[in-house]
C-alpha cells in the first residue's frame, strides 16, 4: 500500500515538471518565472513585481524588454508607459491641477511658466519642463498603438484613452515652449509664457523675436497644437471623449469637462498669436482674431489697438530700415514691417 502511494505521488510530480517545463516556453498560471529574458509574459510578470515593490526604475527596464520583445503586446505596452511616468517622480493630478485651477486675470500657466505663481506652485525650472515634455512623447510612443488598434493583449483603445489625452496636453502645452523642436526647453527656445486672463489665454513673450526664422517657429508650434483635424487640440478631446469618463468622474480631483473646456478654448485663442514675418504666404498674413482687422499689432508686447489683447494679429518689426513698408506716408512707426 505504502509502495502505491510513493508511486502515485511520483506520477503526480513527473506531471507537474511536465506541465511546468511546457509552460516555461511561453509563461505558466501557477507562478513560476522563467529564467528566460525573451518571454514578454514572464518580463511583464517581474516587472509588475517591481512596481508594487516601488522600484520604478528596474520595473521599466523589465517592461522595455518586453516591449522589445513584443512590440504590440498592449500589456507590455501599457505597464512600460506607467513605469515611465511614475518613474519621472511627476504627480499627475498637480500637473492636471495646474491647467485647470483658476489663475485669475494674468495668472501665468504654472506647468508653462518660469514665473512663481504666488500660492499655486512653485515654478518649474526648464530642465524639469525638459524631462515632462520626454517623459510625455515617450508615454504617448508607448499607448500610441493602442489608440491605434493595433495591438493584442489585455488594453484597448478605451482602456487607455484618459491617459494618452492627459499626456497629450501635458506635452502639447510643452511643445509650445519648445519652439525649435529638438526635445529640450533652453535658451535655444524663444522664452514664452502661457497667461490665463478673464478673457482667455495670451502668450507672453519675454524675448524678442529677432529674424523670420523665429516667427516662423513660432508659428509652427502654435500651427501644430491648434490648427486643423489633426492638431494636438482634436487629439486631445478625441482621447478624453473615447475614454468614455468625461460624463461619469466618480470620485476625482480632476475635472475632466473643465479639462476638455480649457484645452479647447486654449486652441481658439492661440491661433490669435500667428506672427506675420513678412514672408508670403505665412500663417500670420490675414485677420487671426477675427476682430475685422489685418495686421493692426507690433509684436511689442502693448495693445496697439486697445481691444484688451496684446501682440494678436503680429507683425514682426525687425528694426528702421528707412522703408515705408506700409504705404501709409510714414517710414519706420513702430507697426511697419521689414520687407
Amino acid at each position: 500500500m505504502r509502495y502505491k502511494l510513493f508511486t502515485d505521488m511520483l506520477a503526480i510530480v513527473l506531471l507537474c515538471v511536465v506541465v511546468i517545463g511546457a509552460g516555461c516556453k511561453g509563461g505558466n498560471i501557477f507562478g513560476f518565472q522563467s529564467t528566460d529574458d525573451s518571454n514578454t509574459g514572464d518580463l511583464i510578470v517581474k516587472g509588475q513585481g517591481l512596481l508594487r515593490d516601488g522600484k520604478y526604475a528596474e520595473a521599466l527596464v523589465q517592461f522595455n524588454k518586453a516591449v522589445s520583445a513584443d512590440s504590440l503586446n498592449s500589456d507590455a505596452l501599457f505597464f512600460a508607459a506607467k513605469a515611465e511616468f511614475l518613474a519621472s517622480g511627476f504627480s499627475v493630478v498637480e500637473l492636471l491641477q495646474d491647467i485647470t485651477t483658476d489663475f485669475g486675470s494674468n495668472g501665468d500657466v504654472p506647468i508653462f511658466s518660469s514665473t512663481k505663481v504666488i500660492g499655486i506652485k512653485p515654478v518649474f525650472t526648464e530642465v524639469e519642463q525638459s524631462k515632462l515634455l520626454r517623459t510625455m512623447t515617450l508615454i504617448l510612443n508607448r499607448l500610441q498603438p493602442i489608440i491605434d488598434g493595433r495591438t493584442t493583449g489585455n488594453f484597448t483603445a478605451e482602456d487607455v484613452s484618459l491617459e494618452a489625452g492627459i499626456a497629450r496636453t501635458l506635452k502639447g502645452l510643452l511643445s509650445l515652449r519648445d519652439t525649435n523642436k529638438d526635445g529640450n526647453i533652453d535658451d535655444s527656445d524663444l522664452n514664452l509664457g502661457l497667461v490665463k486672463t478673464d478673457n482667455g489665454f495670451q502668450l507672453d513673450l519675454k524675448t524678442a523675436i529677432q529674424t523670420p526664422q523665429n516667427g516662423d517657429d513660432l508659428n509652427e508650434v502654435i500651427s501644430d497644437f491648434c490648427e486643423g483635424d489633426q492638431s494636438t487640440v482634436k487629439q486631445i478631446i478625441e482621447d478624453l471623449k473615447a475614454s468614455g469618463l468625461l460624463d461619469a468622474l466618480g470620485d476625482t480631483s480632476i475635472d475632466l469637462s473643465t479639462l476638455e473646456e480649457t484645452i479647447d478654448n486654449l486652441g481658439i485663442d492661440l491661433l490669435e498669436y500667428f506672427v506675420n514675418t513678412g514672408t508670403p504666404g505665412n500663417k500670420g498674413i490675414g485677420d487671426n482674431d477675427n476682430d475685422g482687422r489685418i495686421d493692426e499689432e507690433a509684436l511689442d508686447g502693448i495693445d496697439n489697438d486697445g481691444d484688451g489683447k496684446i501682440d494678436e494679429d503680429s507683425r514682426l518689426n525687425l528694426g528702421n530700415d528707412g522703408i515705408d513698408n506700409d504705404g501709409d506716408g510714414t517710414i519706420d512707426e513702430a507697426d511697419e514691417l521689414l520687407t
